[in-house]
């Protein structure tokens, strides 16, 4: 029964595609904007979102990504309709602008369930006896500093006013550095080149889980680290004015396998990420055809 429902998705899913060729593309030229965080998964969802809209619905399609990012601002500016969606909100990290702004956008779906943050070592510094967060306040681990992304992103909040004060990490030296995503992700690069000790804030789904071998601490004392589903916003009557375009969106759920598939393709391509992400489409379509059928 189970094989059924999938073989019929597809089926479905394909005539959905046929008919859309059959008849032209049903929004040739239309303009669309999708405004995302400066996220690695936030912009993966972006951009294979673009290729589909485009090629599949004829869309024109502009991804906005905001540096630093201030989820404020950019939900505000898909309430406003500046942009038309937004496909990287977490419901616990972003629970205050989620309460702010919900009255005035429409809420999609989930484009990813239970996504983890934390604090990640190498493999080998997990294996050298550093498994849990307590343990670093009595080890000298990576100079005692925690590489972080940018100050303004809610992981960091948590990191530097939940875990290092119930953790006792402060009165041992510890310290939290921030920076952007892209000098995290330097640092973790050359700490591992160099095998060495290095502590950052990171995510999963994210695409150097599946580049380098990675570990994240257990949180063993205190629990702040809430599972969040990272969720997909739109402008008020985004629904009404593209009903395909929503429904493709809310059928578009990545699994953890297709998403760690995504955002390694994207991280470990020569090509802009862009068209890296519309390479993987191609190379992908038995996972999103189901997400076309009505």
């Amino acid at each position: 029964m189970k094989r059924f429902l999938s073989v019929f998705s597809v089926l479905i899913g394909s005539l959905v595609l046929f008919l859309s060729c059959e008849n032209g593309l049903i929004y040739e030229g239309v303009e669309v904007s999708i405004v995302s965080p400066d996220w690695a998964e936030g912009r993966a969802f972006s951009y294979f979102a673009e290729a589909v809209l485009e090629e599949e619905f004829g869309f024109v399609v502009e991804v906005v990504v905001k540096e630093g990012p201030n989820m404020d601002e950019i939900m505000s500016l898909v309430a406003d309709g500046t942009h038309d969606a937004v496909l990287d909100v977490w419901t616990d990290f972003h629970s205050t602008e989620i309460s702010t702004y919900e009255d005035q956008l429409e809420l999609i779906g989930a484009v990813y369930k239970d996504a983890k943050t934390g604090l990640v070592v190498p493999r080998y510094t997990y294996d050298g006896g550093i498994t849990k967060i307590s343990d670093l306040e009595t080890n000298d681990v990576a100079g005692k500093e925690i590489t972080g992304i940018d100050p303004g992103a809610g992981l960091m909040s948590v990191v530097e006013n939940d875990i290092i004060p119930d953790y006792g990490l402060d009165i041992a030296g510890y310290t939290l550095q921030d920076g952007s995503s892209e000098s995290m992700l330097t640092a973790l690069a050359d700490a591992i080149a160099a095998e060495e000790d290095i502590i950052v804030t990171l995510w999963q789904p994210h695409g150097q889980f599946g580049i380098h071998e990675l570990e994240m601490l257990e949180e063993d004392q205190t629990s702040h680290f809430t599972p969040n589903d990272i969720q997909m916003y739109g402008r008020s009557g985004l629904s009404a004015d593209y009903p395909e375009l929503v429904t493709f969106m809310e059928n578009m759920q990545f699994s953890n396998d297709e998403v760690g598939s995504l955002l390694a393709h994207i991280a470990a391509s020569q090509l802009s990420e862009p068209d890296a992400a519309a390479e993987w489409k191609a190379e992908n379509q038995d996972i999103w055809i189901n997400w076309m059928a009505q």
